[in-house]
């Protein structure tokens, strides 16, 4: 696989397959970063409050991809998931 200089940033190879991949800006420092897998993580959004946790009634919770800033470790939601229909 051949290497291509503009795409080297700080020691981070990105091959010929990945050049769609784009910067993601984040809202609180302004950095703007390319997306690693070790940055990841999926959250739940819990809705209805203790009432709602107590009675048993509480809606299905909404799952999330979000991710953290390298920079400065705030946590950004880049989408929602959507449900599997059975």
């Amino acid at each position: 696989m051949r290497r291509d200089r503009q795409w080297r940033k700080r020691g981070t190879f990105i091959p010929e397959e990945t050049r769609n991949i784009k910067k993601i800006t984040c809202k609180v420092c302004g950095k703007a970063f390319y997306p690693k897998s070790e940055y990841f993580a999926k959250d739940r959004v819990i809705s209805g409050g203790i009432s709602a946790a107590m009675s048993g009634s509480s809606a299905e919770p909404e799952i999330y991809d979000a991710m953290d800033c390298p920079e400065c470790g705030c946590q950004m939601v880049l989408k929602k998931r959507l449900q599997t229909v059975k």
